[in-house]
């Protein structure tokens, strides 16, 4: 029996859960988190942006609507408006710090000649 993923679990594999891991460490992240994890914030964001959702409430009920699958996604259940609200503020920092170790991983491929190019782009160059 073959498994098969969602894309947008495929989407999260390309986000170095190390990297995330030791961002969430470094900056002490959850510290004061009560059930809602970073990780759990990072998916709702990445749920936002993939869907083209503009407000809190279209993505806790989208999440809701797919609370079936949510827990291989790292969210034991879809998040509550107030909760993504709050955490939305309180993360800020971390996510600045993710995004810029993201970009310097990838200036550093780009360097080393493992551009991020592929297929046509990579062809037309």
């Amino acid at each position: 029996m073959s498994t098969l993923c969602s894309i947008f679990s495929q989407v999260l594999k390309l986000i170095p859960r190390g990297i995330f891991d030791s961002a969430v460490r470094e900056h002490q992240a959850e510290r004061n988190a009560k059930g809602f994890t970073c990780l759990g914030q990072f998916v709702a964001m990445l749920f936002c942006q993939l869907g083209s959702v503009t407000s809190l409430r279209d993505i806790t009920n989208g999440l809701a609507a797919s609370e079936g699958k949510l827990r291989h996604l790292g969210l034991p259940s879809a998040p509550k408006r107030s909760t993504l609200a709050y955490a939305v503020i309180g993360h800020q920092v971390l996510q600045e710090q993710i995004a810029a170790r993201t970009n310097r991983a990838d200036k550093e491929d780009e360097q080393s000649g493992q551009g991020g190019r592929t297929g046509a782009s990579a062809r037309a160059a």
